[in-house]
């Protein structure tokens, strides 16, 4: 079900990037698009309040923040584990990562160039995705997610800085390209990795953030 949740939400993503450029095309102002956006959102808003969830399995967990922090170092096994809270931590820790991994990719540009920022990339995914192959515990889990938020962070906005060095000129044809190209792939590797969870292992299905990383490190030889 995630996986065909997160599938829809980058069809919608590459419905409205295109949606996008095809209004700033026709002369709409930049104004004018972010408020029809803006528009779409409020009417999310307002459908999402009148939809009425199933509700969750009752799960006791006497210290929730105690239990995170005894999840995290491992010091003290759960008898009873909170999926939501697993998935906030996981989410919350892969979100940091992306951000540190960002955050860092402008020095790494900066001193060595946009080919060292996609090899870190590339080798960082590879090297995450092993890990996750590999890792029977939780801490090493947790380090391998660590290692892939900060490595993929940085591809996206290195592409973009790529590809506004290659044609200063058409800036906006490339981003949208990029961008197109980024929410396609997320289509396509959501019920990918859904399908090779299922049929061996979440373990295995995390190959592809592996091969991914090789794609990356490959295509690095091209940069400028």
């Amino acid at each position: 079900m995630l996986n065909l949740v997160h599938g829809s939400f980058n069809g919608g993503a590459i419905v409205g990037a295109l949606s996008a450029g095809a209004m700033l095309a026709a002369g709409w102002k930049p104004p004018g698009v972010l408020a029809a956006v803006a528009s779409l959102a409020g009417v999310m808003l307002v459908a999402t309040l009148c939809v009425t969830y199933p509700r969750l399995g009752t799960q006791t967990i006497t210290d929730i923040p105690g239990a995170t922090l005894r999840l995290m170092i491992g010091s003290k096994p759960l008898r009873v584990l909170s999926s939501p809270m697993m998935g906030g931590l996981a989410f919350s820790l892969l979100s940091s990562a992306m951000m540190a991994g960002r955050l860092a990719n402008i020095g790494i540009v900066r001193r060595f160039g946009l080919k060292a920022s996609f090899y870190v990339s590339g080798m960082g995914l590879l090297c995450s995705s092993i890990l996750l192959l590999v890792s029977r515990g939780l801490a090493p889990a947790i380090l391998a997610l660590g290692l892939m938020g900060v490595s993929v962070a940085s591809v996206l906005p290195t592409v973009l800085t790529a590809g506004a060095a290659f044609a200063p000129k058409q800036t906006g044809a490339i981003s949208g390209g990029v961008l197109a190209a980024f929410y396609v792939g997320l289509m396509v590797t959501s019920p990918t990795v859904g399908v090779l969870a299922d049929t061996f292992s979440l373990n295995v299905a995390f190959l592809v953030v592996g091969l991914s990383g090789l794609g990356i490190s490959w295509l690095a030889r091209k940069a400028t």
